[in-house]
């Protein structure tokens, strides 16, 4: 089995678009006629509202296609809502964030968002999905302009816009329009599944399609998480994996366990997993590889669990405790890849008259590994 281990270790993508599709008009041009639109949609059957779903926890936070998906947030520094462009007050949870593409809403507008959440699949080339304002400022961990490489984001007002996709920011109109408008993906171009690759069949199911083409040098990941693991850190994990990957290639455990993801993945030419749990988890994902008999490049580990002596071995620390999951994807990216040895262990009774052995009563797999230091096991 290859491991990765480390060092260290037709979709509307704009709201005149959706709401012209929507109300059959050729073109939404004026203040007064968007909010028409918007009113005439809120006392159609639900449309609006079907362009979202909202939980209270990020764990019911469902995957939808086109659709936010919105769950209570805590907004630690100042944030505006991009429904109605004012600003967030509170304490607590003060509203809603899209676990898609970080669309912020007041529970009030929710019912009239408009704009629809960036597609998981599309054509051969994927444009960018820009959202606007709530960027940190420069100096703390904020981005420059890819047109003009000014400084973009602001505390005062919704300004400025950012690609969900590739992180590329960019100031209004002008700058916007001045960058390529086919998306790149930026640093996640190595592992992130293209919506290129994946196509609609059947009732609504989305697919890899039959014989896809991935770019140069991209090995999607198939992320498998463990949301119970590590006192539920799983939870966050799994929110932000799905933010900054396609939430395609992000699976829970809990539903299915991971089979089902290893099959949604097995039409790709070539696909890496990443594991997110403890040990228990790891093994689990390794042993319904070896039964599906798949090949996947590589399999590397982020350690939610408590013991996580695999992942030491490997090189992935002793456990997470919030570090930046951009960097240990970078990390999974760049790792190399080492060999692991998994014995079976087969426990059955002899029969002393006959000599022979009875059916297998037991079946352990061992996972060969080997660590020493003070971090080991006892």
């Amino acid at each position: 089995m290859d491991v990765r281990s480390s060092s260290l270790l037709t979709v509307a993508t704009s709201d005149e678009d959706y709401v012209a599709g929507v109300c059959g008009a050729s073109e939404v041009t004026t203040a007064a006629a968007l909010v028409a639109a918007t009113t005439a949609l809120v006392r159609s059957r639900g449309a609006v509202y079907d362009a979202y779903e909202a939980a209270e926890d990020i764990a019911d936070a469902p995957v939808l296609e086109g659709r936010h998906s919105f769950y209570r947030y805590h907004f630690s520094r100042p944030t505006y809502c991009n429904q109605c462009r004012e600003f967030i007050y509170g304490i607590g949870k003060q509203a809603y964030l899209c676990n898609g593409c970080n669309y912020v809403c007041h529970e009030k507008c929710l019912q009239t968002v408009i704009k629809r959440c960036r597609p998981s699949y599309g054509a051969a080339t994927t444009p960018h999905f820009w959202v606007e304002g709530n960027l940190s400022v420069c100096g703390e961990s904020g981005s420059c302009c890819a047109a003009c490489h000014k400084d973009c984001g602001s505390y005062s007002a919704l300004t400025d816009y950012r690609c969900s996709w590739c992180l590329k920011t960019a100031h209004s109109t002008n700058c916007k329009n001045a960058i390529n408008q086919n998306c790149d993906f930026g640093v996640r171009k190595q592992y992130i599944l293209p919506p290129s690759v994946l196509c609609v069949k059947g009732e609504g199911d989305v697919v890899v399609k039959a014989n896809p083409v991935l770019p140069a040098g991209n090995i999607p990941l198939a992320v498998f998480i463990n949301k119970r693991s590590g006192g539920q850190q799983g939870k966050a994990v799994i929110a932000t994996l799905r933010n900054l990957l396609n939430p395609r290639q992000v699976f829970d455990l809990s539903k299915g366990g991971p089979e089902p993801g290893l099959r949604f993945m097995q039409a790709l030419p070539a696909f890496q997993v990443l594991a997110c749990g403890g040990d228990g988890t790891v093994g689990w994902v390794l042993e319904t590889i070896r039964k599906t008999g798949l090949r996947p490049h590589a399999v590397s580990v982020i350690p939610l669990g408590t013991g996580n002596d695999l992942a030491r071995a490997l090189g992935w620390g002793g456990g997470y405790s919030g570090e930046d999951l951009a960097g240990i994807l970078a990390q999974v990216a760049s790792g190399r890849v080492s060999l692991l040895d998994r014995w079976y262990l087969n426990v059955a009774p002899l029969d002393l008259v006959t000599r022979t052995l009875a059916p297998y009563k037991q079946v352990n797999v061992i996972n060969n590994y080997f660590s020493i230091g003070g971090h080991s096991a006892p």
